[in-house]
């Protein structure tokens, strides 16, 4: 039996994301998978922002 895990809360409805998803790629984002099917705008203006932030804190030029 896998034991799933409390891994983190999602940062689109703050609902609490489980280890042994079927879906990692959103668990590394931090954003569960019904919101990136449903909330999708929300979910991508979030992941946008923190990219725009690590890109701010490295110090790199803006993008054109």
């Amino acid at each position: 039996m896998i034991s799933m895990g409390r891994i983190k809360n999602c940062k689109v409805c703050n609902s609490t994301m489980w280890t042994g998803t079927d879906r990692p790629e959103n668990l590394r984002k931090g954003i569960c998978d019904w919101c990136m099917d449903n909330k999708t705008e929300e979910a991508n203006k979030i992941l946008q922002e923190e990219k725009e932030l690590r890109r701010i804190m490295k110090g790199s030029p803006p993008k054109p």
